[in-house]
């Protein structure tokens, strides 16, 4: 498979996985900034080649081999990821281009000997898991921010690797492992706001939609705990 047939093919399981139904052609132009039209032929290539089935007025859905193919690449994405990070020591907002292009020239013996390497790490620098060479995918009991209920207290757990966003977090200050207490959400202008230690943040409903948290015990508290963000190793 060329680069173009890969990175379908991991944009498809993405949003497969998310919603557990076929992916319509135009989500998929909308995700890839291509036209209907590309999309169409790209298909039709890789349909011929059985990774995807598509139905008409439904969508596509990942064939076995679709599936095992997009989860290699994202296997090798992560792993470029925690490597630039962990070793090279990249900002996390950096990374993500740059494994862009390595997954698509690793190796399977490069990618397991990256593997150990590394230690085994379960997670991407994001929070992403790190699928196994079987393919498993850790289920993360997470929820998106945008779902979060005032009052209540959640830790950052995953973050959703786009660039613009990750900069943006790391200029507010919000990391990882950090807990954070639901302030306030406003439906009219869009804005959450949330407690992080004693400072308030308010972030935009489209970060939030990009941010996944884990639920801690309901509190009604007017601040959090004092302590220190967690490290990436807590995590796993």
């Amino acid at each position: 498979m060329n680069r173009g047939e890969e990175d379908y093919l991991k944009v498809l399981y993405e949003l497969q996985s998310a919603s557990d139904k076929p992916v319509s052609n135009a989500t998929l132009a909308l995700t890839l900034d291509h036209s209907v039209q590309s999309v169409n032929e790209m298909i039709k290539k890789l349909a011929s080649k059985s990774h995807v089935v598509y139905t008409p007025y439904q969508g596509t859905r990942l064939t076995q081999s679709g599936i095992k193919a997009a989860v290699s690449l994202l296997r090798k994405h992560r792993l470029w990821e925690y490597f630039l990070h962990e070793k090279l020591h990249y900002s996390w907002e950096e990374i993500h281009e740059e494994a862009e292009l390595l997954e698509h020239v690793t190796s399977a013996r490069l990618e397991e000997s990256l593997f150990d390497f590394l230690g085994r790490p379960a997670y991407c620098p994001h929070g992403n898991p790190i699928p196994t060479f079987e393919g498993h995918m850790p289920d993360l009991p997470l929820i998106s921010l945008m779902e979060a209920e005032p009052g209540s207290s959640y830790k950052l757990v995953r973050v959703t690797d786009e660039q613009q966003v990750l900069a943006y977090l790391l200029e507010i200050g919000l990391k990882l492992g950090d807990k954070l207490q639901v302030v306030r959400k406003d439906n009219i202008s869009d804005i959450i706001t949330l407690k992080l230690q004693h400072e308030h943040i308010a972030i935009g409903f489209k970060v939030a939609k990009l941010l996944y948290v884990e639920c801690f015990p309901k509190t009604k508290q007017s601040t959090l705990p004092d302590e220190q963000p967690q490290r990436m190793e807590d995590l796993t």
